[in-house]
C-alpha cells in the first residue's frame, strides 16, 4: 500500500495530475484506521475470550505511555536542562515530602493475640518464585537481568534459600536490597514543575521473592487473627474494587430504608511516602509481629536509601526518612496495617 503510495506521489509530480494521488491517500487514511480498530476490537476480544483484561490494559497503557521523559526543571524562577540538575531537582523534591514522627509515646492497640510464627525458607518455594520472574521487567541496583534469575532457577535456588534463611534470622539485608533506583513519570500540570513527577522505584528482585515470602507469612497472621477487617478492600487477594461496590451498595440499601448511616471520607496526599516508620513498627508489633521478622522489617524501612536516575544520570543517594517503599511486594501490605 506504501509503495504504492510513493509510485502516485512521483507520477503526480511528474504530471501535474494530483486527483489520483489525492484519492489514494484518502483511501490510506481509511485502511490504516480500520486496522487500528480491528487491532483494538482484537484485543478487547482476546482478553474476554479468556478471562483476562492484561491485553487490555497493556493497550491502555502503551496508549498513554509519555515518552517525552523529563522536561527541564524550573528553580527560583530558572530553567535547568542538564540531567545531572535534574535529577538533583527531583531528590530534593521526593525528599522533601518525608516526615518524622515527633511522639514520644505510643498508645497500645489491640489485645494482646497470637505471636506469628517464624519462618522456614525452603529450596523448592525459591525455586519456583525464580522461575515466575517475567524475564521482561527492569533491574534493580545491582543490575541482575530477571532472564539470568529465571533461567537459572534450580541452580540458584539452594544458595539463595540460605541468605533468605540468615537474613530473616539475623534481621539484616545486603546493602544493594535496601537501595532503590528512581525513575520518574510525569503525572499533570506544569512539566517544569518537580512537584508533578512521581517516584518509580526499581529495587532488588531477588530481595522481591524474599518480600513475597514475608508478605504470604503476614498476611496469613493477620487473617487467621482477624486483625484485618472485612471493609479492608486494597492491596488483599480476593478483595477488589468489586467488592468494595458491593459494601457501597449496602450502606446505599441502608440509607434508602432510613436508617442512620455515618462515613468519613479522607483522601491523603502522599499517602505512601509519609507514613512514620516507628508508628507503623509500633503497630506491627501490636499484632504480634516481633522477633527477627520484625527486626527484618525494622532494617527494610529504615536503612533504605534512593537515587534518582534521569537520562542515565544518577543523584547522590539519601536516606528514605519514612514511607512504605512503593513498587515493592511488601509496600502495600505494610501500609494497608
Amino acid at each position: 500500500m506504501l509503495k504504492r503510495k510513493k509510485k502516485l506521489l512521483k507520477r503526480a509530480r511528474a504530471t501535474k495530475s494530483w486527483s489520483p494521488y489525492r484519492n489514494y491517500q484518502k483511501y490510506c487514511r481509511r485502511e490504516l484506521r480500520r486496522a487500528e480498530w480491528q487491532y483494538i476490537n482484537g484485543t478487547i476480544q482476546e482478553g474476554l475470550d479468556q478471562n483476562d483484561s492484561k491485553p487490555f490494559w497493556r493497550f491502555i497503557k502503551a496508549k498513554k505511555q509519555d515518552s517525552t521523559g523529563v522536561a527541564p526543571l524550573k528553580e527560583d524562577g530558572r530553567l535547568h536542562s542538564d540531567s545531572q540538575t535534574k535529577a538533583d531537582l527531583l531528590l530534593k523534591q521526593f525528599k522533601s515530602v518525608f516526615t518524622k514522627s515527633t511522639s514520644s509515646t505510643l498508645p497500645n492497640l489491640l489485645p494482646p493475640t497470637a505471636t506469628i510464627q517464624p519462618i522456614s525458607i525452603t529450596t523448592a518455594g525459591v525455586a519456583k518464585l525464580l522461575q515466575n520472574i517475567k524475564p521482561n521487567k527492569a533491574s534493580g541496583p545491582d543490575n541482575i537481568p530477571n532472564i539470568v534469575l529465571k533461567t537459572l532457577a534450580h541452580h540458584i535456588a539452594p544458595s539463595l534459600s540460605v541468605i533468605y534463611q540468615l537474613s530473616l534470622d539475623s534481621g539484616r539485608l545486603p546493602q544493594d536490597w535496601l537501595s532503590a533506583n528512581v525513575a520518574c513519570a510525569f503525572k499533570k500540570g506544569d512539566r517544569h514543575c518537580p512537584a508533578n513527577y512521581r517516584p518509580i522505584s526499581l529495587s532488588s528482585v531477588p530481595c522481591k521473592m524474599l518480600e513475597h515470602i514475608i508478605s504470604r507469612h503476614i498476611l496469613s497472621h493477620l487473617e487467621t487473627n482477624n486483625i484485618l477487617k472485612n471493609l479492608n478492600h486494597g492491596f488483599r487477594s480476593g478483595y477488589s474494587t468489586e467488592t468494595q461496590l458491593l459494601t457501597t451498595e449496602d450502606l446505599l440499601s441502608s440509607y434508602d430504608r432510613g436508617r442512620q448511616v455515618d462515613m468519613a471520607i479522607l483522601d491523603f496526599s502522599k499517602a505512601f511516602d509519609t507514613v512514620p516508620h516507628d508508628r507503623l513498627l509500633h503497630k506491627l508489633n501490636s499484632y504480634e509481629i516481633s522477633g527477627s521478622i520484625l527486626a527484618w522489617l525494622q532494617t527494610f524501612l529504615t536503612q533504605r536509601t534512593m537515587q534518582v536516575v534521569v537520562e542515565g544520570t544518577t543523584s547522590a543517594p539519601t536516606t528514605v526518612d519514612s514511607g512504605v517503599p512503593q513498587f515493592t511486594v511488601l509496600g502495600p501490605l505494610l501500609f494497608l496495617c
